[in-house]
């Protein structure tokens, strides 16, 4: 299976016909950005990101996110990701219901998570696996839940092969066998549902996706404003990308994260539960 990694990216809108003065301040900003000087880069990007430009709020947002060029502030993050999203700018959705989960706010960030999940983000897969193990805001559903943390687990989310572990001691081999199968499915639907996105985007803005050192493609994820290019200055590995589950999930072990286990009772034991939840019906 082809694996597919979500690097924190920073993103940069490109017009086929005119180059706006807010899209010329969003590349400049990505300009300053990938040279490391991040507080020029923020002050080109306020600009834009007050007048609205979704891409330029994305990438406010990951300066705040990061504390680069700016104090950290995730608060302000939020805001500025809910911003984009609003307008359909699909990256800054799925960090925006990241951030609504960290904050406790698990109710209103599951549409977001599901959102992220079908586009097969590992992160969101990872805390969807949980959510559907536990029955937390979901019903509960043991197939579902092995499905998506072997999902995140083929993608390289590290915390994805404790959780599966754990699971492996209360999930019937029997469900554990039918989530093969719904692994695969989930992982097509996925691909299709990128593919539709990236379609979309193009059509409704002819937009050219771009990347230093790469040629120009017509592949644009899709939002109501210009475009955005991920991935520009590789400010974020793939493994420092992913390890914002651990963040999010709020425990230095986020492979029990979220899943109710209990603390161990001697040293040298595992976390587990004291007795395995009934498996749903």
């Amino acid at each position: 299976m082809v694996r597919t990694l979500f690097p924190i990216g920073i993103f940069l809108g490109a017009s086929l016909l005119a180059v706006s003065p807010a899209l010329a301040g969003v590349k400049a900003g990505v300009d300053a950005w990938s040279r490391g000087n991040y507080p020029a880069a923020v002050r080109e990007w306020r600009g834009p990101a007050d007048e609205g430009d979704a891409d330029a709020q994305f990438n406010l947002g990951q300066a705040y996110k990061l504390g680069r060029g700016v104090e950290r502030d995730l608060s302000k993050a939020e805001e500025l990701f809910g911003k984009a999203a609003e307008q359909g700018h699909l990256q800054a959705s799925d960090n925006y219901g990241l951030l609504l989960f960290q904050r406790g706010e698990h109710a209103r960030a599951m549409p977001f998570i599901n959102a992220a999940a079908g586009r097969g983000d590992p992160r969101a897969q990872y805390l969807l696996g949980l959510a559907y193990f536990n029955g937390d805001n979901v019903a509960k559903d043991w197939v579902r839940a092995y499905a998506l943390l072997s999902l995140a687990q083929q993608a390289g989310l590290p915390q994805a092969a404790p959780a599966l572990a754990q699971m492996d001691q209360y999930v019937p081999i029997e469900q554990r066998q039918r989530s093969v199968a719904l692994a695969s499915q989930l992982a097509g639907e996925a691909e299709a549902t990128r593919a539709r996105q990236v379609a979309a985007a193009d059509l409704a803005s002819g937009a050219l996706r771009t990347e230093p050192g790469q040629t120009a493609s017509m592949n644009a994820p899709g939002g109501a404003s210009p475009t955005a290019i991920p991935r520009m200055p590789s400010i974020a590995s793939a493994e420092r990308a992913l390890a914002d589950a651990s963040r999010v999930a709020g425990n230095d072990n986020p492979g029990t994260a979220g899943a109710h286990f209990t603390p161990p009772k001697a040293p040298g034991v595992t976390s587990r539960p004291q007795n395995p939840p009934p498996p749903p019906p």
